[in-house]
């Protein structure tokens, strides 16, 4: 039960940026969140679909924190 991003980077040095993706191959990428619903500890793959960024970069999937 915790949130993620999709980030990108065209470089290393540059800041990474959030992504917005799709749950499924021909959806809009509208989401830019994404709550894993399954029970703790169970393994589950999870496929997110992004549109291409120019001709080369770095994705990177990221936990939100949240204070309580």
């Amino acid at each position: 039960f915790t949130d993620y991003q999709v980030q990108y980077q065209q470089s290393l040095t540059d800041a990474p940026v959030v992504k917005p993706f799709s749950t499924t191959p021909g959806g809009a990428a509208t989401q830019t969140t994404f709550r894993r619903t399954t029970a703790p500890f169970t393994l589950v793959s999870t496929d997110l679909y992004v549109d291409a960024t120019g001709t080369s970069g770095f994705f990177n999937i990221a936990l939100v924190a949240t204070a309580f």
